[in-house]
């Protein structure tokens, strides 16, 4: 017999928690891999997902340590502020940069499988908004592995869902009751000769990419965007379909992930455009009455037209602002 699936790599964010709940009841006890999950959370929240899984199923489920062996049969769930990823069979958590604005991230766990683990791993996108995870997907792909996604008409928010059906030549679309059936039928030993341990040659460099050198690569095309984390300047790089923004400092950006942190800088800089309007408009009227007071007539004239002037484009500011747009962010 051939060799098996031996890790699941599991990626979502909004609407995920609910894919897993559906999913955990439906794999039996001795699972003949390890799963390993990452949730988008924030940087101080407290996780209590290993608990919830461990309660809906009958796999034991726990948060992840550094320098963890990985065990058959259990689900190990991403901390809090800290990148997941996997390597010579055992669990890593580091501080990198944010990936796609997140720590943990998907894309560094499912890339750090693929390398890792090669046409053994399994990667299930389920629920979330944007793209992350889609990239990382892509890469198991290349490496043999298998790439499975939530149905977008099932999940709660199908962007993800969507974005990786577009861009990834995907093995599975699934409801998240069909994945624990799917996921067990998939773990039985294959047939035929069995594959090498060794990652697979031939992978690009973004699926080799070490996280300790990520700030230095030197691949890519510079272009005229900046990082919305720290400023820096953006290499792009194309994997396969999947375009990726990559900073000196190591943040790293999928075109969605991009576009979104655009989105929210241009809103916070109208909201600053409008308050600074605002505030030009009332200080203006106030010189304007000062002037009235003194009869100063050609002074009270300069400062209400300005006043005039400002109320007018805080006016077609305050329009965009609250014309119901969201400026791109799919998902948010």
């Amino acid at each position: 017999m051939g060799q098996s699936y031996d890790i699941i790599v599991v990626g979502g964010s909004a609407g995920a928690l609910d894919a897993l709940v559906a999913m955990v009841p439906h794999l039996p006890g001795s699972l003949r891999a390890a799963i390993v999950v990452v949730v988008h959370m924030g940087s101080t929240a407290e996780s209590n997902l290993a608990t919830i899984l461990a309660r809906n199923g009958p796999l034991p489920a726990s948060h992840a340590n550094d320098g963890e062996a990985i065990r058959q049969g259990h689900i190990y769930v991403a901390r809090p502020d800290r990148h997941l990823i996997v390597s010579d069979g055992k669990l890593h958590l580091t501080e990198g940069p944010r990936e796609n604005r997140h720590r943990p991230a998907i894309d560094p766990l499912f890339r750090s499988a693929a390398e890792s683990h090669s046409d053994r791993v399994i990667g299930v996108l389920l629920s979330g908004a944007l793209d992350d995870g889609v990239s990382g997907l892509a890469m198991i792909k290349r490496a043999g592995g298998i790439a499975i996604v939530q149905d977008p008409a099932d999940a709660l928010v199908s962007s993800i869902p969507k974005h990786a059906v577009a861009q990834v030549a995907v093995d599975h679309v699934v409801t998240s009751g069909g994945l624990g059936p799917l996921l067990t039928r998939l773990v039985q030993p294959r047939s035929g000769p069995a594959t090498s341990d060794a990652p697979r040659s031939g992978l690009d460099n973004a699926v080799k990419m070490n996280f300790g050198d990520v700030g230095t690569n030197k691949e890519g095309q510079h272009v005229m965007y900046s990082c919305p984390d720290c400023g820096g300047v953006l290499v792009e790089t194309e994997s396969g379909e999947v375009l990726r923004y990559t900073c000196h400092e190591g943040h790293i950006l999928s075109a969605e992930s991009l576009l979104a942190a655009k989105a929210e800088m241009l809103e916070a800089a109208l909201w600053e455009a409008l308050r600074t309007l605002d505030e030009r408009t009332q200080l203006s009227e106030r010189f304007a009455a000062h002037a009235r007071s003194r009869g100063q007539t050609v002074m009270q004239g300069h400062f209400q037209r300005r006043a005039d002037e400002s109320r007018e484009r805080a006016e077609i500011v305050r329009r965009v602002l609250k014309g119901g747009t969201n400026y791109g962010r799919e998902g948010v």
